[in-house]
């Protein structure tokens, strides 16, 4: 899998938003030749109506995305986040893979809108554990 393919799909995301450097990311996407400027612009219109962007199989076969970008205060976006993995198992956890994306969108915007301070409703983790469950011990 490329290394720029997780960047090339939240660039997809934050075109979702009617991102007016649309053509920019397409001209992006040239070296890509399975996605054209029209297989750009329905990937685009999906995400739009879907909320996310997803992209299976286009850029390595059996590998695919699926990002939702994160909008500053004036609503466009300024940055994404994304998944990628084979796409057996985003078809098959899409709605999941959705919800956990949006549920992170959100944890973001607050961060953002309220600080620095740690504002999210789940405790530290390092290493997988919660520094909270260790700290009581």
């Amino acid at each position: 899998m490329p290394a720029d393919f997780a960047a090339e799909v939240r660039r997809l995301a934050a075109a979702m938003r009617r991102d007016p450097r649309g053509p920019e990311i397409a001209a992006r996407l040239e070296r890509y030749p399975r996605i054209t400027r029209r297989v750009l612009e329905d990937l685009i219109e999906q995400s739009r109506k879907r909320g996310y962007a997803m992209l299976l199989d286009l850029v390595v076969e059996r590998m695919g995305g699926i990002a939702m970008p994160i909008l500053g205060a004036d609503g466009r976006p300024v940055a994404a986040i994304a998944i990628a993995a084979l796409t057996e198992r985003i078809t098959s956890r899409e709605e999941a893979l959705a919800a956990a994306l949006k549920r992170e969108v959100v944890e973001c915007d607050a961060a953002w809108r309220h600080g620095s301070q740690n504002n999210s409703r789940r405790p530290p983790k390092a290493n997988g554990v919660s520094l909270h469950a260790s700290a009581r011990r």
